[in-house]
């Protein structure tokens, strides 16, 4: 669920007018599940209009021309599937139903604006000057208008008289009879052609069948050895005795007086040479005293309302419920409410989440500290709660146990905070993302992602989705980390661990 835009002016008369309209839409397939955005209040004058749909929502004013005209076709499609539905309604006998959606095309007071979220059409009725409205429904008025409009025409044949209908009906079973010739006539110079093609000499046009004369061949002139003549050893002469030297008593000097030694100088105490990574894909950082670091590791835990969910709710239930009027569920269908009331039976995705991180705390080698980022309400600035030492594991694990799941999913500013503080080039660095989805606040994670790896080679993304989707997964591929996406609630814990503790563990095995 991520907001689209925040509106001062709120929905217009047309969207409460036609609300029972819009919920029979809600009920339906694609494409109209997503075709309009919801609104809530925010707490003071502003309203913020809300959408299940994944991507960047963009106004179709800012989009290239190319992008416009398809995003008006898949619009134009989608207003077409709402008129087949109008017919099938008045089909089946519910003919309350059809008139409703029927009275919401035909209402040239519905303005709005049209955005494009991932390439689908998603419609915003405000009146709001600032979105520079416009009929939402005006093609759609016009075909039905002009439908009604046009009466049946009378048949050819009697507007052509008697003759021109007995004409017609020989011209017509005449027709296939013609092509039938012309495909004939098309097989006939097919088969000329390949005739031709395999019959015709190929030296007609294929020069590579012509022979080549072969290359002469050079035998090389042997080579001439020269004999090796062995070296000439000079004639010695005779040596001329050497007469003995005279005899000379040797002087025997007195012992000179030994001077004291000086005292030796204290050596200094040698440095410890620094350890070098047994492991590639490690580096054994140093402090002042050349003691090895540890890695440093942040974790993102995900707190968004989202998480209140049950943790076997799929993805398209969560778009669902999302993209109903959470304000006033009270005059929701008994279907919504029963299909709603699912999504919450069962272990919810926070307290199997906080489960889970007491575990891997616990699994933690001693001396490893952990940093933790929580998200804030309304996509504002994520909460850093601090650095945990390993004498402070039980304070953080109380923390986890009472942290709400209330706000927005701000994870592409909880990334940028966490690479911010990290050295990510000189010293091994990991950010774990335990989440349930994807950024809610029209943020692109897979760029931001590729550029935290440029900048910071020796950082490590891993991205744990416990709702088993892989979603965020591109964050991971970027700084050539992991992706866990555990299918069962039993397996949250264990992925959690191999995602943090493994990196850990590696690392300081590399140094030892």
């Amino acid at each position: 669920m991520q907001r689209v835009i925040l509106d001062s002016v709120g929905p217009s008369g047309a969207y409460r007018q036609h609300q029972l309209a819009l919920d029979i839409l809600k009920r339906q397939d694609e494409p109209l599940t997503h075709l309009f955005s919801i609104y809530q209040a925010d707490g003071s004058q502003t309203t913020a209009w809300w959408t299940g749909l994944q991507g960047q929502a963009v106004a179709k004013s800012s989009l290239p021309a190319a992008q416009q005209q398809a995003l008006d076709a898949r619009y134009q499609q989608a207003l077409d599937r709402i008129e087949l539905l109008i017919r099938q309604l008045h089909d089946q006998g519910a003919s309350q139903d059809a008139q409703a959606l029927q009275a919401l095309l035909q209402d040239g007071a519905a303005q709005g604006a049209i955005y494009s979220v991932g390439g689908k059409p998603l419609l915003v009725m405000s009146e709001n000057p600032a979105l520079s409205p416009e009929p939402l429904f005006a093609s759609a008025r016009r075909r039905m208008a002009g439908a009604a409009a046009v009466p049946p025409g009378p048949p050819a044949t009697a507007a052509l008289g008697a003759g021109a209908a007995v004409m017609g009906e020989p011209a017509a079973k005449a027709r296939p009879l013609l092509w039938f010739l012309l495909a004939a006539l098309l097989a006939l110079l097919l088969a000329l052609l390949l005739s031709w093609w395999f019959k015709w000499p190929a030296s007609w046009w294929d020069r590579s069948g012509m022979p080549v004369a072969p290359p002469a061949v050079v035998k090389p002139a042997p080579a001439v050895q020269e004999p090796v003549l062995p070296p000439v050893v000079p004639a010695q002469e005779p040596l001329a005795p050497v007469p003995e030297p005279p005899k000379v008593e040797p002087v025997v000097p007195e012992a000179p007086v030994p001077e004291p030694s000086p005292a030796p100088k204290p050596q200094p105490d040698p440095k410890p040479v620094p350890k070098v990574s047994s492991d590639p894909n490690f580096v054994c950082a140093h402090d002042d005293k050349g003691q090895v670091l540890k890695p440093e590791v942040y974790l993102i835990f995900d707190t968004s309302m989202s998480m209140l969910l049950s943790v076997d709710a799929k993805i398209q239930d969560e778009e669902w419920f999302f993209s109903q009027d959470l304000s006033d569920m009270g005059s929701w269908s008994d279907y919504a409410t029963q299909r709603a009331k699912t999504l919450f039976e069962g272990t919810s995705r926070i307290k199997a989440a906080r489960s889970a991180f007491s575990s891997m705390v616990d699994s933690l080698p001693a001396g490893q500290d952990l940093h933790l980022i929580t998200f804030a309400q309304q996509c504002a600035a994520p909460n850093y709660q601090g650095r945990f030492t390993t004498a402070q594991r039980g304070r953080l694990k109380n923390l986890i146990q009472t942290i709400e799941a209330k706000d927005s999913t701000n994870l592409v500013h909880s990334l940028n905070l966490a690479a911010s503080r990290v050295d990510g080039v000189k010293r091994n660095a990991l950010i774990v993302l335990f989440v349930d989805g994807n950024d809610g606040c029209e943020q692109d994670i897979c760029a931001v992602s590729r550029s935290i790896a440029r900048a910071k080679p020796r950082l490590r993304i891993n991205v744990v989705d416990i709702t088993g989707q892989g979603l965020s997964a591109c964050a991971a591929t970027a700084t050539g980390g992991v992706t866990l996406a555990p299918k069962q609630a039993g397996q949250i814990a264990q992925a959690l661990r191999d995602a943090t503790t493994d990196f850990v563990k590696r690392a300081e095995q590399a140094c030892q």
